[in-house]
This record gives structure tokens, C-alpha cells and sequence, in this order.
């Protein structure tokens, strides 16, 4: 193989990959917003409190950012997901809508801990390398096989409490922050078809 080739068939390579981390984070992104729009509706049947308001208002500007994602908006989109993602009910005082009745929280939780699970396909499908990665974190053990996220996957259905240590074990498997990150590690496109500079 010439060097022409080689050079030719690696471009190719990082073109085909590009494209499929779009692919990849679109679809994460389009079920995410489907899905928390669905929670949002059952959430406006709770009852509701001057208090407890701004979980809503804060969930409102996570729908809303989801349904139009673009490059311009990537890191408050990020900013939005983060913080829901991360939410436990166990952190009452620093939970947003600690004052929740119980049918709200637990709607909360679910839709949170689904957007953790979502957060975290999204750091390593929506990333270049995969192969790579994938390698690392096959060497941590099996929490590193990205079929655990088939198994989170399923425990979301059961409980939403007993699928976030699934979740979990797998971002330290792959080296994810385990908080809330300023880091944007998606790479998204930069020239933006919905807002041209």
C-alpha cells in the first residue's frame, strides 16, 4: 500500500468515524428529548408549589435546549444535563425540589436517572476514539464491556435507584467525571446551520 493510500484510507477512516459520532449523538440527543418531554407531561399533573416551581422551570430549559441542539448552545446544553443527571434524592438539602410530594420526586428520579444513563452514552459514543477507549476500559474489568449499558439499560425499567451504581460502575470503567464537569467532551460540530455567524 502506497503512501497515498495509507493517507487517503486514514482520512476516510476519521471521516466515517466523524460521522458517526454525529449519528450517534443525534439519536441520544432526539430519544432524551422525546423521553423527558413524555416526564414533563406527567410532572404537570403533580401538584405544585411557589417552593417547588423552579424544578419545573429548570426542566422546562433542559426540554427546551434538547429539542434544537445545536453548536452554539453545546456547552449550556451540557451545563442543563449535568447538574439533572448527577441529582440524587439522597442529597435532600442541595436536590432541586427536595419539598417534592412523593409521586413528583419519584418521577423526578427517574427521568434524572434516565438522563444520567443518556449523559453517559453520550461521553463515549458522541466522542472520537472509541476503539481506543474501548480497549482502556476493557481492561478495567467487566464494567468496562459496553454491554453493561445494555444491563443500565434494563435496570431503568425496574428502578431507577438500582440502575445509577450500574451507571456508575461504568463511568469509572470508562474514566468519566463523576460530577458535574465544565469540560465539554463532545465534538460537535463548530460552524452551527442554525445560527451562522
Amino acid at each position: 500500500m502506497s503512501a497515498g493510500t495509507a493517507a487517503a484510507r486514514s482520512a476516510e477512516d476519521k471521516t466515517r468515524s466523524g460521522e458517526l459520532v454525529r449519528i450517534a449523538r443525534q439519536l441520544i440527543l432526539e430519544e432524551l428529548s422525546e423521553t423527558l418531554a413524555g416526564f414533563r407531561t406527567l410532572l404537570g399533573k403533580q401538584q405544585w408549589t411557589p417552593g417547588t416551581g423552579n424544578v419545573l422551570n429548570s426542566f422546562r430549559t433542559l426540554v427546551t435546549l434538547l429539542r434544537q441542539p445545536c453548536p452554539c448552545t453545546e456547552g449550556e446544553l451540557r451545563g442543563a444535563l449535568q447538574p439533572f443527571a448527577f441529582y440524587q434524592t439522597g442529597d435532600a438539602a442541595a436536590a432541586p425540589g427536595h419539598e417534592l410530594v412523593d409521586e413528583a420526586r419519584h418521577l423526578m428520579d427517574e427521568a434524572s436517572a434516565y438522563t444520567y444513563f443518556s449523559l453517559t452514552l453520550l461521553d463515549i459514543f458522541a466522542e472520537n476514539g472509541l476503539e481506543r477507549r474501548t480497549r482502556q476500559a476493557a481492561q478495567r474489568g467487566p464494567d468496562g464491556n459496553p454491554e453493561r449499558l445494555a444491563h443500565a439499560r434494563q435496570e431503568l425499567a425496574v428502578s431507577p435507584y438500582s440502575s445509577r451504581p450500574l451507571i456508575e460502575a461504568t463511568r469509572k470503567a470508562w474514566s468519566l467525571p463523576m460530577s458535574p464537569s465544565n469540560v465539554i467532551r463532545w465534538p460537535w460540530e463548530r460552524a452551527c446551520p442554525i445560527h451562522p455567524s
